[in-house]
């Protein structure tokens, strides 16, 4: 952790486990939504077949469902999609003291959440893995609007907002989007990947993801034994 001024964390099958059921949930809600909504372009979809194959080359070209689909001609009423396709975060989401444990132990360090989700959701996902009081600030597609992850003019917004460049080894940015983390290393960060189902789903091996500086398959469970050591995988 020399040298580290700031940690930013994404949130999903990063602070808590890609299996544990909720991103399954939301791929299936947004797929749903797609069949109910009838409004704008959504009349025409009638089956969850229609919907998949409409939604996979959107999430492929613009990494944000929502944010594709906008741009693809479908108006969206924002509130209402989000509400849906995120809901029942506490069937999924439990409290993680061991996950509590490693970040309080990060002392004299910021740490920020940088997320692809809603602000609501996020905030209530971090009440209920019981860690909400000890982030400074959250940002989700409410702040970086017009841009995702893992866009660089995204990661610029969040940046300037928390005041650091990147470079230096300030930073040290925990994600298990390999797309998104790269984008991290590119500008200097130090990088830590949760290893997740995430990889196979991008398309990675294994093989790639030693150019990251920590790698882990759980931040609660692994991270604690790394901290001020070396990187690598555990």
């Amino acid at each position: 952790m020399e040298n580290v001024k700031v940690c930013l964390f994404d949130l999903d099958g990063c602070l808590y486990d890609a299996d544990n059921g909720y991103t399954a949930a939301i791929h299936g809600n947004i797929l749903s939504y797609m069949v109910e909504a009838t409004y704008s372009k959504f009349s025409a979809i009638t089956t969850l077949d229609e919907a998949q194959k409409v939604w996979r080359p959107i999430f492929d070209k613009y990494n944000l469902t929502k944010r594709g689909l906008i741009a693809e001609g479908y108006e969206i009423r924002e509130k209402e999609y989000d509400e849906y396709i995120r809901r029942g975060e506490e069937i999924y989401i439990k409290r993680d003291d061991r996950l509590r444990e490693v970040l309080e132990g990060m002392k004299g360090v910021r740490k920020y959440i940088f997320s692809n989700g809603p602000e609501v959701s996020i905030h209530k996902c971090l009440k209920l893995l019981g860690i909400e009081d000890l982030m400074d600030g959250v940002f989700g597609t409410d702040f970086h609007l017009g841009t995702c992850k893992p866009e660089r003019a995204c990661f610029d917004k969040v940046l300037a907002e928390i005041g650091m460049t990147g470079r230096e080894g300030e930073v040290l940015y925990f994600e298990d989007s390999y797309k998104n983390l790269i984008r991290g290393k590119e500008m200097g960060m130090k990088t830590c990947f949760v290893n997740s189902t995430t990889l196979k789903e991008e398309g990675r091996g294994e093989d790639e993801i030693g150019v990251f500086d920590f790698v882990v398959r759980d931040i609660g469970r692994d991270w604690k034994e790394k901290v001020g050591g070396e990187g690598g995988e555990e």
